[in-house]
C-alpha cells in the first residue's frame, strides 16, 4: 500500500462528486489537500483519500503521440488532467517526429479542437516547459550550420510556434499541415548545400541580422568568419530591398559609421534612414540625419543648417539629450537659426541637469559622463559665452567619474570616452590651466554640496570638537524610515581634485568661535557657507575656516 507523501495526487468524494486534489501536508489522521476542482484548501481524513499514481511515459510511446500515432488520452489511459506525468528517461522531439505527425494529422478527420487538446497541448506544455527531460534536437555533425542560422532546434521550436499561431487564429491544422510539410521538406533538402546556397525564409533572415546586434544579441561580426559576413551582407541588401525596417536600420547605421560589412557612405545611409524616418517617424533615427545634414556629407559636403535644426529638433522633442546638445551647438555658432549664446549655454545646463538628476538617484547608467564632458568642452571653446576655468575642471572630474561609474556595472565600450576625458584633464594641467592639486583646501561648504541643498530631503551635520580644539562637520543626507543603506552623496572638490560618491563628508573648522557643540544632529537643506537654514530658518553659525582633506 503506497504511503502518501507531499504533491501525491489523490482521489476523494464530496457532495456526490469525484474530486482530485494534490497533498500539501499529512498528520496522523488527516491531511491538508488542495482541491483542484474548486481551488480550495481542505482538510480531509486519510481514509477518505486514494493514492493515483503518476501516468509513466516511455520513448517510444512519446514517439508516437509526436508523430499522432496515438492520442494523449490514449496514452494516458485516461488519467486525469492533474496527474503527475513522469518520462523514464530525456526524450528528443526531433523535426522527423514532427514532419510525420503533420502528415497523419493532414490525413486524418480531427477537428481542431481533438488536435489541440489530444496532441499539441500536451506535447508543446511539455516541450517548452520541462526542456529538461525534452532536450533539443542537435544537427548532425556532417551538416554544415553557422550560428544565428537556423537549425533542427530552431526548425522545432519555429514549427511549434507556428502551429500555436494556427490554433490561436482558428485555422484548421489539417488544411494548414501541407504548408508545413513543404517547409520542413525544403530544409532537409537544403541541409544538403552549402549555408550561402540554401533557401531562407524573411524572418530567418531576420533572425540572422539579430544574432550578430550588437546591442542584444549573442553573436560578434568582429570576429565571424567570411562566410557570415557575405551572408550578413546579402541578407541586409535583399531585406533593405523589400523596405524591412530592421534591415534599413542595421544597414543605415552600418553605412554611417563604415565597418566590415559596408564602407562608410553618408549618401545611401541618408537615404536608408530618410526612408525609415518616413515610414515610421522614429526621432531616434532623425538625430542621425541631421548629424548628415549638418555635415552635408551626403550631399557633395553642402552643409544643410536648417535641416539639421528641423531633424534636432524632433528627437530633442522626444526627450533626446544628443540632439539638444546638438541644437545647443546650432545657437552657438549661429548655423540655420540667430546666433543666442545665452540659449546655448541654457541648453547645455539644461542637458547637464537632467543627467545630473539622474545620477544623484542612483542611475549610474545615465548619461552624465557625456553631458558633463560636453559641458567641459563647451566651456573650453569660448563659443558659448560662458567661461569658468573651475567649473570646466569640475565637469572633467565628474565625467571621469560618471563613466567609471558605469563601467563598474558592467557598461562596455567606455574605454574609450574614458581615454578622452583623462587626456583633457591632462592638457588642462599641461597649459597651466589647472595648478598642480593639494592634499587639503579651503573650502565654501555651500559649494561642496550644492547638488545636495534645496532637495526634497534634508541634509544632516553632527558636529564634534576636536582635542585641538577645531571643529570637525560631517556631513550626509537624511535617510527615510525604510532604508537601509545611507544615500549616496554626489562631492566635486576641485582643488584636491577630489569627486566621487560617498555615505558622508567632513571638514575641519579652524578659528571657530563656536562655544556651544550641538548634542544632537543638526538638519538643514541650505547654507551660505557659515549659516546654515531650514525652511528658511537659520538654525546653526558655525564662522571660521572650513578645510577639506583628501584621505
Amino acid at each position: 500500500m503506497h504511503e502518501l507523501r507531499n504533491d501525491d495526487t489523490v482521489r476523494f468524494e464530496g457532495q456526490g462528486k469525484v474530486h482530485f486534489g494534490l497533498v500539501k501536508s499529512i498528520g496522523k489522521k488527516f491531511a491538508i489537500v488542495y482541491d483542484i476542482s474548486t481551488y480550495e484548501t481542505r482538510k480531509i481524513a486519510l481514509s477518505r483519500l486514494t493514492y493515483v499514481p503518476p501516468v509513466t511515459l516511455g520513448p517510444q510511446q512519446l514517439t508516437d503521440l509526436c508523430r499522432y500515432n496515438i492520442t494523449w488520452s490514449e496514452l494516458t489511459g485516461g488519467a486525469p488532467d492533474v496527474v503527475r506525468v513522469i518520462f523514464s528517461e530525456p526524450f528528443t522531439l526531433t523535426l522527423s517526429d514532427l514532419y510525420i505527425g503533420l502528415q497523419n494529422i493532414r490525413s486524418s478527420n480531427a477537428d481542431n479542437s481533438t488536435l489541440y487538446s489530444e496532441w499539441f497541448e500536451p506535447l508543446y506544455s511539455h516541450y517548452c516547459i520541462y526542456l529538461e527531460d525534452f532536450p533539443e534536437e542537435k544537427t548532425p555533425d556532417d551538416i554544415d550550420i553557422l550560428p544565428g542560422l537556423p537549425d533542427r532546434a530552431k526548425k522545432v521550436s519555429g514549427i511549434l510556434g507556428i502551429i500555436e499561431n494556427i490554433f490561436n487564429n482558428s485555422i484548421p491544422l489539417r488544411n494548414a499541415a501541407s504548408g508545413l510539410i513543404r517547409d520542413i521538406d525544403r530544409y532537409f533538402d537544403d541541409e544538403k548545400k552549402p549555408v550561402d546556397q540554401r533557401t531562407y525564409k524573411d524572418q530567418e533572415k531576420e533572425d540572422f541580422l539579430l544574432y550578430y546586434d550588437s546591442t542584444g544579441g549573442t553573436g560578434d561580426l568582429d570576429s565571424a568568419d567570411d562566410t557570415a559576413i557575405t551572408l550578413y551582407r546579402s541578407f541586409l541588401n535583399e531585406l533593405c530591398e523589400k523596405d524591412n525596417k530592421l534591415a534599413l536600420k542595421f544597414k543605415g547605421k552600418s553605412c554611417y559609421y563604415g565597418d566590415r560589412i559596408f564602407e562608410r557612405d553618408p549618401a545611401e545611409s541618408y537615404r536608408l534612414l530618410k526612408k525609415l524616418f518616413d515610414m515610421t517617424a522614429d526621432p531616434h533615427y532623425a538625430v542621425y540625419l541631421g548629424d548628415l545634414c549638418y555635415s552635408g556629407e551626403y550631399d557633395d559636403g553642402i552643409p544643410r543648417y536648417e535641416e539639421a535644426f528641423r531633424y534636432y529638433s524632433i528627437a530633442s522633442a522626444s526627450g533626446s539629450l544628443k540632439a539638444m546638445g546638438k541644437i545647443a551647438r546650432l545657437f552657438a555658432f549661429g548655423h540655420g537659426v540667430p546666433k543666442n549664446t545665452d540659449i546655448a549655454w541654457k541648453m547645455v545646463e539644461e542637458i547637464y541637469s537632467i543627467c545630473e538628476r539622474r545620477f544623484l538617484m542612483g542611475d549610474y547608467n545615465c548619461k552624465l559622463a557625456e553631458a558633463a564632458f560636453y559641458r567641459g568642452r563647451c566651456i573650453q571653446s569660448g563659443n558659448f559665452g560662458y567661461h569658468s576655468t573651475n567649473l570646466a575642471y569640475e565637469s572633467m572630474l565628474q565625467a571621469r567619474l560618471a563613466v567609471n561609474k558605469r563601467m563598474e556595472f558592467g557598461n562596455k565600450g567606455d574605454d574609450l570616452l574614458l581615454d578622452e576625458i583623462q587626456s583633457a584633464i591632462d592638457e588642462m594641467f599641461r597649459m597651466g590651466i589647472i595648478q598642480k592639486r593639494s592634499k587639503s583646501a579651503k573650502v565654501w561648504i555651500n559649494s561642496l554640496l550644492y547638488h545636495h541643498l534645496h532637495k526634497y530631503r534634508r541634509m544632516v551635520m553632527h558636529v564634534r570638537r576636536l582635542k585641538s580644539g577645531e571643529l570637525k562637520l560631517t556631513f550626509s543626507i537624511e535617510k527615510f524610515p525604510d532604508e537601509r543603506e545611507q544615500p549616496p552623496m554626489f562631492i566635486t572638490e576641485i582643488n584636491t581634485g577630489f569627486c566621487d560618491t560617498v555615505s558622508s563628508i567632513s571638514v575641519r573648522v579652524s578659528n571657530s568661535t563656536l562655544e556651544n557643540v550641538p548634542d544632537e544632529p543638526v538638519f538643514f537643506n541650505s547654507t551660505d557657507g557659515h549659516a546654515f537654514f531650514l525652511g528658511g530658518t537659520k538654525v546653526l553659525t558655525i564662522d571660521g575656516d572650513y578645510i577639506f582633506t583628501v584621505k
